[in-house]
């Protein structure tokens, strides 16, 4: 369920869930539905009400206005992580459905460093076997626990977050976080944490966390609070912390980030023992994060191949190869949000990108010209041509069937669950990127807010007679999420014919064809379809 979090005044930390039609009225006044004491803020600031899955927030005629990630606004769509200011008042939107916000670190920026123990990674293993104590047993049982949870979860938020409560578990470790290091700009974040008092903010050493990383190398301090490097700190008097714990998420190529652990416990600090177990794991974690990134990689070649080669076969067809790709990328962002493996992700991305290949007049011939709009035949040309491809029969499939109506009144007659999950995808990312690219057709690059919710009003009306209500779900909290994006589409040329807005989805059933409902293009040539 959505959210509003209160980031800054007295108020930091609240929580407020947006459920129901009923309106949140932000303001000073003690009747608005959340209060805020804030001498900036109107009696009646501004409102946040939902469209369906989506969140918006309007100005109520404030005094001092509302603003959204830094400018001023009358009404706009909230997504993951926007940042709203009342007043003196910051205010975060969430998703709250999978926690995906960035855990909030500080850090401690002193530059001395010195360690009880610090351990190469290569050099972890090098001892000649020794029998297993029931001490090593365990460890040994956790290792096996923790490297089943990595494998197992697909989520990668919800992964680190299981592997953190795994560790606290076993070791005596107040706090816990996992930092990853992007991959372009190089940049270390923290991506989940973990925390027994969660009052009051732990601060990290960005010298021990830098260095682990950059030479590969495990560091654990076993009392902190003797450390010179720490106890003349005021962050570690105030905070109590006694021993440190970092190691980092190894992987052939380097290290991709690292596991921090911080024990405020006098009477109980890390050991050897600990340093080995987390190490362990953590070296289990840097070799599945780095296949995954390699795979990823590989994928995004094979994507890239795929639009290289339909830009080739489409010529000057800009339209087709625009909507193509959007529907490819909005149907990948839709199947992630749904849960699905990376193999049909992968999928879902190709069967978007090339579900509109048998209308090209290389792949079509001369059958395209003799095609009605709205005709599902280009549908299975395409899969047709794809078909012989060993390993795509799940994108041949997709593209096949993204014609057919969730309640069965598709050419082929399928229903509901009856039609591949994977077409249903498609054709819920089809229809949004109809809707999108019209708007954008009529001269808005980037709709604004009011447009925005007529589409999603619209898009929503399409279930359950056309689309599978789920999926629809689905591409609009992806959308809110942040992870599907609208970019600008190719403006139509001169002589373009418009539809009319429901004329792009329903169109009268066809005297000759009773009962059949197909979707007509809203100009020749058009790829919407």
């Amino acid at each position: 369920m959505p959210q509003i979090r209160i980031k800054t005044g007295h108020q930091k930390g609240k929580i407020v869930q947006i459920e129901g039609d009923k309106p949140l009225i932000l303001g000073r006044d003690a009747q608005a539905t959340f209060q805020i004491l804030d001498k900036g803020v109107s009696r009646a600031h501004a409102e946040i009400f939902r469209v369906g899955e989506m969140v918006f927030i309007r100005d109520l005629n404030s005094r001092n206005g509302t603003l959204v990630n830094g400018e001023t606004i009358k009404e706009e769509l909230l997504r993951e992580g926007d940042l709203i200011r009342l007043g003196s008042t910051q205010i975060v939107f969430e998703s709250a459905r999978s926690k995906r916000r960035a855990p909030d670190v500080e850090f401690d920026e002193s530059d001395m460093l010195q360690s009880s123990l610090e351990l190469k990674i290569d050099d972890l293993f090098a001892d000649a076997p020794r029998a297993l104590s029931s001490h090593g047993e365990q460890h040994f049982a956790v290792l096996c626990q923790a490297t089943s949870l990595m494998h197992s979860e697909a989520n990668e938020t919800r992964r680190y977050e299981l592997l953190l409560d795994l560790i606290q578990e076993h070791l005596p470790a107040d706090h816990l976080y996992v930092f990853l290091k992007d991959e372009e700009t190089g940049n270390i974040a923290a991506r989940a944490a973990r925390q027994k008092d969660t009052s009051a903010g732990v601060p990290i050493s960005r010298t021990i966390l830098k260095r682990v990383i950059a030479e590969s190398k495990a560091i654990m301090t076993a009392d902190a609070m003797k450390d010179e490097r720490f106890k003349t700190g005021d962050s570690i008097v105030l905070h109590h912390i006694r021993s440190v714990l970092c190691v980092p998420i190894q992987s052939p190529g380097g290290a991709l980030g690292a596991i921090y652990a911080v024990n405020s416990r006098l009477a109980e600090t890390f050991d050897p023992s600990d340093l080995e177990l987390l190490s362990s794991i953590s070296l289990q974690l840097g070799n599945l994060l780095d296949a995954e990134r390699l795979l990823l990689n590989r994928q995004r070649m094979f994507i890239g191949l795929a639009e290289r080669l339909l830009q080739q076969l489409a010529g000057n067809e800009h339209d087709t190869i625009s909507h193509a790709e959007r529907v490819g990328e909005y149907a990948a962002a839709t199947a992630r949000e749904m849960g699905l493996l990376a193999s049909e992700v992968l999928a879902a991305q190709l069967a978007g990108l090339l579900h509109d290949l048998g209308k090209l007049p290389s792949i079509a011939g001369p059958d395209a010209v003799l095609e009605r709009p709205g005709d599902a035949a280009h549908a299975r040309r395409s899969a047709d041509t794809l078909k012989d491809i060993k390993g795509l029969d799940a994108v041949c499939e997709a593209i096949a069937d993204h014609h057919e109506r969730f309640d069965g009144g598709g050419e082929r007659k399928l229903k509901g669950e009856d039609i591949p999950l994977l077409a249903r995808i498609v054709a819920a990312a089809d229809a949004f990127e109809h809707l999108i690219s019209r708007v954008q057709r009529e001269g808005s690059a980037e709709p604004d807010a009011a447009a925005l919710r007529d589409i999603f009003n619209e898009f929503e009306a399409l279930g359950p007679s056309r689309l599978d209500p789920e999926v629809i779900r689905a591409v609009m909290l992806a959308f809110r999420a942040g992870a599907l994006q609208i970019g600008r589409r190719q403006t139509a040329g001169p002589g373009v014919l418009r539809a009319p807005a429901a004329a792009l989805f329903e169109a009268e059933p066809r005297s000759d064809r009773p009962g059949d409902t197909r979707i007509p293009a809203p100009h020749p040539g058009d790829t919407s379809a």
